[in-house]
């Protein structure tokens, strides 16, 4: 059975707050979260190979009430200590544009530890820690169309910046693509070396 979590404002799992799914006769069910704002993620993740997907600054179309999502940035926080593990599932993370909504600032997508077979990271500002560990392809993008891409420097807040260090903590997956359709230019600062065999710059 797929579980639909909804919050005009935050979502806060707190800690020694476990949610696991363990369905006997199969695949767990796939697991949305969506806030108007933030969603702060202080303990385990576990969906028996379902999907998980997390969205942070959702929008008035994804069913936020507009008077009830109060001001202040919009971040998708993961703690250090805490894991997102959906198995053979896809993980989706993103920071959305808050499209109709009197407060939309976006904050940063702060990601540490997570399992899954795909991947997606939607955000314009990262911070990537921890590690991912995928079998299949890991996708980083900025939400805001054209926004451009900075890779091997921190150095630049005007775009998607992510040093190699946090491209390094992404392993096992089949491709790593940085950039999408809506993406701007990517500009490469720095020797990369990622912990993958094929990196695509997109």
């Amino acid at each position: 059975t797929a579980v639909t979590l909804q919050a005009n404002n935050d979502i806060i799992l707190n800690s020694a707050s476990d949610i696991i799914a363990n369905n006997p006769s199969g695949n767990g069910g796939n697991l949305t979260l969506q806030a108007g704002r933030s969603v702060l993620i202080n303990s385990n993740i576990t969906t028996d190979n379902g999907n998980l997907t997390i969205n942070a600054n959702s929008t008035v179309a994804d069913g936020v009430v507009n008077a009830q999502r109060d001001a202040g940035a919009a971040n998708l926080t993961i703690a250090p200590a805490s894991v997102l593990n959906a198995g053979t599932g896809s993980v989706n993370l993103a920071i959305k544009d808050g499209a109709g909504l009197t407060n939309n600032t976006a904050g940063v997508l702060s990601l540490n530890n997570v399992i899954a077979g795909q991947v997606s990271y939607l955000a314009d500002n990262m911070t990537l820690t921890g590690g991912t560990s995928a079998t299949g392809r890991v996708v980083l993008a900025p939400t805001t169309a054209n926004r451009g891409i900075w890779l091997g420097t921190a150095d630049s807040p005007a775009n998607l910046s992510l040093t190699d260090a946090e491209l390094k903590t992404i392993t096992g997956a089949s491709v790593l693509q940085v950039g999408n359709a809506s993406s701007g230019s990517i500009n490469v600062k720095n020797v990369l070396t990622p912990n993958v065999s094929t990196l695509s710059l997109q």
